[in-house]
């Protein structure tokens, strides 16, 4: 499998994933509270993809327990891509 592929295997299971809890959250809003509590619900369904996409980068480096390493420790790293100023 080529590495385009993989990535368009892994957004679309992601969105398949995010999309389903919120429409889980979405038919427990309407269940518990009726059209009050699915308006309730879809703005806890918000509030909680808004915080994935935000918190998911660092969440995941934390918990693999990344740290940055430096040029004298990695030069090869650091010679394979450029520095993050100059990527704009």
């Amino acid at each position: 499998m080529s590495l385009a592929a993989h990535k368009a295997q892994n957004t679309l299971r992601t969105f398949v994933l995010i999309a389903g809890l919120t429409g889980l959250l979405l038919v427990v809003g309407q269940v518990v509270g009726g059209r009050s509590g699915l308006v309730l619900f879809a703005g806890l369904a918000v509030v909680m993809n808004l915080a994935m996409y935000w918190f998911s980068a660092p969440m995941a480096l934390k918990m693999s327990k990344a740290v940055e390493v430096d040029e004298a420790e990695a030069p090869e790293q650091h010679q394979a891509a450029p520095p993050a100023d100059n990527l704009s």
